[in-house]
């Protein structure tokens, strides 16, 4: 008798895919949290140092907003890297980016046009 060699999933394709998609969502809503959880960390900390009389109240907002702006600068460097990630994902999932279908969609109608000009009815 002979045994079938392939692997036995419990999944389909199509619920790795979806687990796939879910898990990309997941990560996208923890680095938006992480983002907010980010900016109380710095005004909490900013708040300790006004309390040790390290830096003025009047000055708490402006303090933030500099920190938060040279975090949102060499961010960018993490934000190119996610972009990558993103991509390469998509491309995991078979899923093309907004920019490729709508280079693609604009071809398809080039070439219909050309073979209506082609072959006119």
């Amino acid at each position: 008798m002979a045994e079938n060699t392939e692997p036995k999933t419990n999944q389909t394709d199509e619920q790795q895919e979806e687990k796939k998609r879910t898990e990309t969502e997941d990560l996208f809503h923890k680095l938006y949290l992480f983002g907010l959880g980010l900016r109380k960390d710095i005004e909490e900390t900013v708040s300790n140092l006004i309390d040790r009389g390290e830096a003025q109240t009047k000055d708490k907002e402006k303090i933030v907003d500099e920190i938060v702006k040279k975090a949102k600068e060499s961010g960018s460097a993490l934000e190119k890297k996610l972009e990558e990630f993103v991509e390469k994902a998509l491309e995991k999932m078979n899923l093309v980016t907004r920019e490729k279908y709508e280079a693609l969609e604009k071809r398809v109608a080039e070439l219909e046009q050309k073979m209506k000009d082609y072959h006119p009815e």
